[in-house]
């Protein structure tokens, strides 16, 4: 009897050992939910993954009645940057993503920025987002404004619709027009306050990892024209951000005044993730 029950016992063990050494084999259907990646490719075969998310914003800020308005969007509550920098009169953001498939959390929020206090709108999704194998999701938004710059409702819809990668227009090809006609999406930098369609660097590199530095400007007195690298950034005071991995080229200029320049050296910017500057105009003699 001793016997016949200690057979029984470790019958037992080896079935339930058994049971547990093939419940925790993965299976083609639940592999690519479990398995992660230990670590992240090197940038050249990151860059060449396809555009899976595209996120478009339009009409988030001009130089008139959406001046310094601007959008923080988050993906699964993290913090994502627009492909180009931001400053004070940017139109247009757009986010070009390669992401696992999956359901992602989408929430968008648009700061409108009055004399007192900023007015924060949001920007949201009323369906699931997902991220399907061969598919790009693309997510777009054209925030409908009175003439003072503030949207029509507190809450605004994306736009929810899903393409095949192999067919159509890459993503970096889709084209955002604005109310003045300017494009984006050729890989091109074209919104209204370009001077001259100069352009001081090549665009931004979605892909690229690099410091991004909140510059503030602040002359005295007031309403002086600022530019960034020869571009019109707006006029102060002026918020953009800055690719603090590289030298900028500060110039503000004000009618019955003298020109200020400054040069930012990338020693001036390392490990910061904020700076301002103040500039007192002298006036001409």
């Amino acid at each position: 009897m001793h016997r016949w029950f200690n057979s029984l016992f470790f019958l037992l063990v080896a079935a339930l050992l058994f049971a547990g050494c093939s419940s925790s084999r993965l299976t083609r259907q639940n592999a690519g939910q479990v398995l992660k990646p230990v670590a992240t490719l090197p940038e050249r075969e990151a860059s060449q993954l396809p555009v899976n998310l595209l996120i478009r914003i339009e009409n988030v800020a001009d130089a008139s009645s959406s001046y310094r308005n601007y959008v923080v969007l988050k993906i699964n509550g993290k913090e994502v940057a627009p492909d180009e920098l931001e400053n004070n009169i940017k139109a247009n953001y757009v986010y070009s993503l390669s992401l696992q498939p999956g359901v992602y959390e989408v929430q968008g929020k648009y700061h409108v920025v009055g004399f007192w206090k900023e007015r924060v709108y949001k920007l949201e999704s009323d369906e699931p987002v997902k991220v399907l194998p061969g598919k790009r999701t693309v997510l777009s938004i054209r925030l409908d404004k009175d003439n003072q710059g503030f949207p029509q409702t507190k809450t605004n819809l994306f736009t929810l619709r899903y393409q095949d990668l192999d067919a159509g227009a890459p993503a970096e090809a889709m084209p955002i027009v604005t109310d003045s006609g300017f494009r984006d999406g050729d890989g091109q930098h074209s919104e209204p306050y370009m001077t001259g369609g100069n352009e001081a660097r090549p665009p931004v590199n979605p892909n690229a990892d690099f410091p991004r530095i909140k510059l503030q400007i602040n002359t005295l007195p007031v309403a002086a024209d600022v530019y960034v690298d020869d571009r019109f950034v707006g006029q102060s005071p002026v918020r953009l951000v800055v690719n603090g991995a590289e030298g900028h080229i500060v110039q503000v200029a004000k009618k019955g005044f003298s020109e200020y320049l400054r040069v930012l050296n990338p020693e001036d910017l390392r490990g910061k993730s904020d700076m301002q500057i103040i500039v007192r105009l002298e006036k001409e003699e």
